[in-house]
């Protein structure tokens, strides 16, 4: 990956814990409790990135969206409604959705690949790895998901390809959602406080701290709160050892 050049994910706490954002060809792996937002984080990041000049968000390839639940049209209409997008944004936003269509076993080592081929400098989202895991139990399947995903995060880094991938946080074996963790550059975990009275938001980032030389078990955390105008927004940056 190029640590040199970064990718403005247009939110300053978050831009500010990565250093100026994520490194050009690196891999980020969000890991999302249930309801907890990793989608709507991604595609608020999404949003802001095709109202910002390439020359201010460094994403000098192509912004591309892979949606592996829904159909282009309904995630742009949701994206309408939930962005109050004008229909100018609209209009830039389709040209950065993928529908993947209904996800078959086997079939995203191909989606990625293709994927690969977009010109140095691009940024892929893709809004759930979950539903193209291989089934639960099948020990020998997972290794070979885990080589294949190997692969291919390779090929991106080589080919200055950064990518943002969305797993459901629970839905592998801990022992399973660690080997996989341990093959992204960045680890972003969306999950809810454990205040029973006041339930909150909160983004981890838990490997990929750039500045966590003093400890490295250092790790940034931010609140997440929807906001106004739509989209997720984080703020107050702190620290945990």
């Amino acid at each position: 990956m190029n640590e040199d050049i970064r990718i403005n994910t247009c939110n300053p706490a978050l831009d500010s814990a990565l250093s100026g954002g994520i490194p050009v060809g690196s891999s980020v792996l969000l890991l999302s409790d249930s309801g907890a937002g990793g989608d709507l984080l991604m595609q608020t990041i999404l949003c802001h990135l095709t109202e910002t000049p390439s020359a201010e968000s460094g994403v000098s390839g192509r912004l591309q969206y892979i949606s592996s639940k829904k159909s282009a049209d309904i995630l742009l209409a949701d994206l309408k409604r939930t962005f109050h997008l004008t229909a100018e944004e609209c209009d830039a936003l389709s040209l950065c959705l993928y529908d993947a269509g209904i996800p078959e076993k086997g079939s995203l080592p191909a989606l990625l690949e293709k994927t690969a081929a977009n010109p140095a400098g691009s940024l892929i989202f893709l809004d759930s790895l979950t539903t193209y895991l291989p089934s639960a139990g099948a020990e020998s399947d997972f290794y070979s998901f885990f080589r294949m995903m190997n692969r291919i995060l390779r090929v991106f880094s080589g080919q200055k390809v950064t990518c943002v991938f969305l797993l459901a946080a629970g839905a592998l074996p801990k022992e399973q959602e660690i080997q996989l963790s341990d093959l992204f550059d960045h680890i972003w975990r969306m999950s809810w406080t454990t205040e029973p009275q006041k339930p909150r938001r909160l983004l981890s980032i838990e490997k990929g701290v750039e500045d966590a030389a003093a400890s490295p078990h250092e790790m940034v955390q931010m609140n997440a709160v929807i906001s106004p105008d739509g989209g997720l927004a984080v703020s107050h940056l702190r620290k945990i050892v």
